[in-house]
């Protein structure tokens, strides 16, 4: 079985979906969350902690309202699912944990695509959480337009039910959160948003800062 998935961008993970077509090809498609089971909150803490890997790559494991997330420093944090005690999922599938311990320390197979890297538990604190504040509704409306960062991509901002969200061209709507005015990140990857103003106070462009570029964005509409 041979399957090709081709992209005009880098918006989506092009690889994880043809692997999971493949698997579904095959009569043999990945589980998803759906598929997870309930453990206990002593089942989940005896995971909880960081995971050093290959190239001083560290991954930590938390635990919030019953629910185990991974983190990997620099990345965003993602669910992880129980399908038994030890094995975890991702969302899609097609990447997994497995959790053991060896000379009573705590370790992880990390399989990804087929491939397999291993993570030794190691004493480190999780970075902090970003913190966001509360925004008038009205401060927000002041956002609300389309913004074109290079032809054919805009991000798309919007308003609903009192939070700030952006739609960027080909990709999934996302929620923005404040860490002052006209200052927003986001949580599903490393990147921040600010906005700029005219010498009226009127919000005129943005600038997305990730992967350590600085992209500005004109509003058009």
């Amino acid at each position: 079985m041979y399957v090709i998935g081709l992209s005009n961008c880098d918006c989506g993970n092009v690889s994880s979906l043809i692997t999971n077509i493949a698997a579904m090809a095959i009569g043999k498609p990945f589980k998803g969350k759906d598929d997870a089971i309930t453990l206990s909150e002593t089942q989940l803490k005896k995971w909880v902690g960081a995971y050093e890997f290959d190239n001083n790559v560290i991954r930590h494991v938390t635990i919030k309202d019953q629910q185990l997330f991974s983190l990997r420093e620099g990345s965003s944090n993602l669910e992880i699912y129980p399908l038994t005690e030890t094995n975890f999922i991702f969302d899609g599938g097609n990447t997994s944990y497995d959790f053991y311990t060896e000379n009573g320390n705590r370790m992880v197979k990390m399989k990804v695509n087929g491939e397999t890297i291993i993570g030794k538990g190691i004493d480190k604190m999780p970075p902090a959480e970003r913190e966001s504040i509360d925004l008038p509704v009205e401060t927000l409306n002041e956002y609300v337009g389309d913004y074109e960062l290079q032809p054919g991509f805009n991000i798309k901002i919007s308003v609903k039910d009192g939070k700030l969200f952006a739609f960027p061209t080909g990709q999934a709507e996302v929620e923005l959160y404040a860490k002052e005015k006209d200052k927003f990140f986001l949580k599903v990857v490393v990147a921040d948003i600010q906005f700029n103003r005219d010498s009226n106070g009127h919000v005129e462009s943005l600038t997305l800062f990730q992967g350590g570029q600085e992209i500005p964005g004109k509003k058009v509409d």
